[in-house]
């Protein structure tokens, strides 16, 4: 049920017109309009709750399983309906989503017979691809590509040259696939773990790391560098080598802001960081400047990434004692309309900053009556333990802060 409300909600932010397969009522029959309409209106939750509806039966009935099938086969088709040029905010975005339509586009010309056709738009798609660094799906048109030029139409020139670049594209792949590797190795080192030890382990990863930067310093691959400088970032966190961090934050931003036509991921992500790598070294100014440029990327109002920068920015207010500014950012943060949406965990590191700020109401060092921004909500010890199960039973440190929020409003009270 979830992959099949994930596709509406898409297709619903495109506001498709004049599609057949979906909006035309006299497309959909009784059963497939009463599934849409309830999903989309959100009155069907469960398998259970539609089949119950539509058929008076449970989610294992044939007929529900059968609409079912067919409505997701339905949703996945009109996908192709999309508006490219709507549905990317960069240049990259749209070559990709529209290379990916075309070559699957082409691949259905191949198997139906007319090769020349499929051959020119796979050609078309190359140099786009190429141009942004989407080498995966280069190296299967290049595959089809040599099987024509070297089969059906001999070109013996075309055939090598492209015998050539499937050789590069593939070195590139090959060093992305395994820096990818060491990225989630280490991503999930940092997630899972509070305190992480700079090891024998992570000494061979740091060697593995440099030697494949060291092979890749003559390829230009957005992916590929990527995941060299998060790589790097992360060992450099974990030795606590903050101007190490502040050196290869520069230097992907500089790589990133020389990308023309990508996504802003790479510079908004490393903008981010070095942010926090200069929070840790007390330098709060150069921090808000990083954390303030991201902001100027738009982030999606009320999403995890504009979450995350109010949070840095939130944090230097406190260190700085800017309680009216902290406050400020907490009121636009939970009482945006998205907040409610949030991931669970996500949620109760705000609801613990919001603790805190009570506390500060509550001895006088915030006065909510003089601040002009939405205030926020009458503070209740029991209601904030229930809203942060997750950190109360957390044994890294976020269990001693909210025993901490407790004891400080025990002695107030």
């Amino acid at each position: 049920m979830e992959d099949i409300l994930s596709l509406i909600k898409l297709l619903d932010d495109q506001k498709l017109k004049h599609i057949k397969t979906l909006n035309d009522p006299s497309a959909l029959s009784n059963k497939t309009r009463q599934l849409y309409d309830g999903l989309r209106n959100g009155d069907f939750r469960t398998d259970h709750e539609a089949s119950y509806s539509i058929y008076t039966k449970d989610e294992a009935h044939p007929a529900y399983l059968k609409l079912k099938h067919r409505f997701k086969e339905r949703l996945i088709n009109t996908l192709f309906f999309i508006d490219i040029q709507q549905y990317g905010n960069s240049a990259y975005q749209k070559t990709l989503n529209r290379s990916y339509k075309n070559w699957a586009a082409s691949k259905i010309l191949l198997d139906k017979g007319p090769r020349k056709t499929a051959i020119s738009i796979q050609e078309t798609i190359l140099k786009n691809v190429l141009k942004y660094d989407i080498e995966e799906l280069a190296i299967m048109i290049i595959k089809d590509l040599k099987m024509h030029y070297g089969l059906y139409e001999y070109n013996l020139n075309k055939f090598n040259r492209y015998k050539k670049l499937g050789f590069r594209l593939k070195h590139i792949i090959n060093l992305k696939n395994e820096i990818e590797e060491y990225f989630c190795f280490l991503g999930h080192l940092i997630e899972s773990k509070k305190s992480i030890q700079f090891n024998d382990e992570i000494k061979n990863i740091e060697e593995k790391v440099t030697a494949i930067s060291d092979k890749s310093q003559q390829i230009d691959s957005y992916y590929l560098r990527y995941h060299i400088f998060t790589c790097f970032y992360i060992i450099y966190l974990i030795k606590k080598d903050f101007n190490s961090q502040i050196k290869i934050t520069q230097e992907a931003i500089n790589y990133f802001h020389s990308k023309k036509g990508f996504k802003k991921y790479g510079t908004a992500t490393f903008l981010q960081i070095r942010g926090i790598a200069d929070m840790s070294l007390g330098n709060y100014n150069n921090a808000l400047l990083s954390f303030n440029k991201c902001l100027d990327f738009n982030p999606k109002p009320g999403g995890l990434l504009w979450q995350s920068l109010r949070n840095y920015i939130f944090l230097i207010d406190i260190l700085r004692k800017n309680y009216d500014s902290a406050y400020v950012i907490l009121s636009n943060v939970i009482n945006h309309g998205s907040f409610n949406k949030s991931y669970v965990d996500f949620k109760q590191h705000w609801f613990l900053k919001e603790a805190f700020i009570q506390f500060l109401i509550r001895i006088g060092k915030i006065q909510p009556d003089n601040i002009k921004v939405q205030k926020l909500r009458a503070f209740r010890i029991n209601r904030f333990i229930n809203e942060t199960p997750t950190l109360t039973k957390d044994k890294r440190g976020y269990n001693v802060s909210i025993h901490i929020i407790q004891m400080l409003f025990l002695i107030i009270d």
